[in-house]
């Protein structure tokens, strides 16, 4: 045999061994399936079993990883990358998101089949969110306006203050029988902007605190306690005002406010109301806070569970006390 023969042989041989055992690297590669959850959801520990079941039948054919994105950062990190908004969620060989939504065990094993056939299904990767009375929105649709939407709703709402009113109110009517339009327009301007403005460092802090502590799923156990606490105290004061623990502004500390506002009204000079305004929203607002606590608590812990940067963090809470 001659030597042309023996060498392209050879690589005949090379070439038969490489597709041989690219068939089986085939044949035997495992498909990645990445599960986030939080060890505190309860529909998570729901789907857990369809994770369990999967893993099980496939055996050594998939690669399971549990991530639990209440105890770890980077699988959080992970988890917003994905641009997840809720858990429990799959993430199959990096690339197809699976939703709770869609999180069934027939749907999961489609795709799973579907990557060990090689014939890959092609995901839409549609997330949905699930909003009460109105169902699951598409949130690839809502994700342009779904913040500043919240922003412009919930600080509505939270405009509606019974203790910020009453006081404004109150020294607006002070302000009527002193027949300057002017004065009242410059009162009730300053007493508006510092208003919003003591809250919107308020809600600076809690924003500061809640992406410091964003891995730590105590912090949104507790927010979401005190959340309910002041909403039943605001709907036990609807019903039965002034009985019991309240939310509104104590009655020892009324009188020294309604002395502030009479003083305010008495001023002639302007340093000496806008001086004396900026001092009564101050007192004002520092007793009111308690009003209204959960809603700047929701809106901002919101915000730390979107992937946006820093700047656009104060956007929204900007946007939230304009509203």
């Amino acid at each position: 045999m001659s030597a042309t023969a023996k060498h392209t042989g050879f690589f005949l041989l090379i070439i038969f061994l490489l597709i041989i055992f690219s068939q089986l690297g085939v044949a035997i590669a495992k498909v990645r399936v990445d599960f986030y959850y939080s060890s505190g959801c309860e529909e998570c520990m729901e789907k857990m079993p369809i994770i369990n079941e999967t893993e099980q039948e496939y055996g050594n054919k998939i690669q399971v990883y549990k991530k639990d994105i209440s105890r770890n950062e980077h699988y959080l990190e992970e988890w917003k990358d994905y641009g997840f908004f809720d858990v429990p969620a799959v993430v199959i060989e990096n690339e197809t998101k699976i939703s709770k939504y869609e999180l069934t065990k027939e749907h999961l094993e489609e795709i799973i089949d579907s990557y060990l056939s090689g014939n890959k299904t092609n995901e839409s990767n549609i997330q949905y969110v699930e909003i009460p009375f109105i169902g699951n929105l598409n949130l690839s649709e809502l994700s342009q306006w779904s913040l500043p939407l919240l922003a412009v709703v919930l600080g509505a709402i939270d405009s509606i203050n019974p203790c910020s009113f009453f006081i404004l109110l109150f020294l607006l009517n002070l302000l009527i029988y002193t027949n300057s339009r002017k004065k009242m327009i410059l009162v009730g301007g300053i007493f508006i902007f510092f208003s919003g403005f003591i809250y919107f460092i308020f809600m600076s802090a809690m924003l500061s605190v809640f992406i410091l502590t964003s891995h730590v799923e105590i912090i949104t156990l507790v927010a979401g306690a005190i959340a309910l606490f002041l909403a039943s105290l605001n709907i036990k004061d609807f019903f039965f005002f002034k009985r019991g623990l309240s939310a509104s502004i104590p009655e020892s500390k009324k009188s020294s406010l309604f002395k502030q506002m009479r003083d305010l009204v008495r001023a002639t000079k302007a340093s000496t109301v806008i001086l004396g305004t900026i001092i009564l929203a101050i007192s004002a607002n520092t007793y009111e806070l308690f009003c209204t606590f959960g809603f700047p608590m929701i809106f901002t812990k919101i915000l730390t569970l979107h992937d946006i940067s820093i700047a656009e963090y104060y956007l929204y809470l900007i946007l939230y006390n304009v509203v």
